[in-house]
């Protein structure tokens, strides 16, 4: 028989509470839930749902959010061809 190890996991207790209900509902405790997540994350099953942002794509967000907090006024365009010239430039 294979050696197991515990894994300890912090929640907030609304958190808690909503996850145990949830797990519930599909009568699994969160022991069995965490066991298939992470047997199916080992098998690669979950790498397209687990992506993480790369520095581009931080580097984009912090621009709109930029733009959108007034810090930094990103271009805009009012018609296809003008956002077409820039794109192309």
């Amino acid at each position: 028989m294979p050696t197991t190890e515990n894994i300890e996991v912090q929640l907030d207790s609304d958190l808690k509470q909503k996850v145990e209900e949830k797990l519930h509902q599909l009568d699994l405790t969160p022991e069995e839930f965490t066991h298939i997540i992470l047997t199916r994350f080992v098998a690669g099953e979950l790498d397209d749902s687990l992506e993480i942002a790369n520095e581009e794509v931080l580097a984009s967000l912090q621009e709109v959010i930029d733009n959108a907090t007034g810090k930094r006024k990103l271009p805009a365009y009012h018609d296809f061809d003008s956002l077409n010239d820039a794109l192309l430039k």
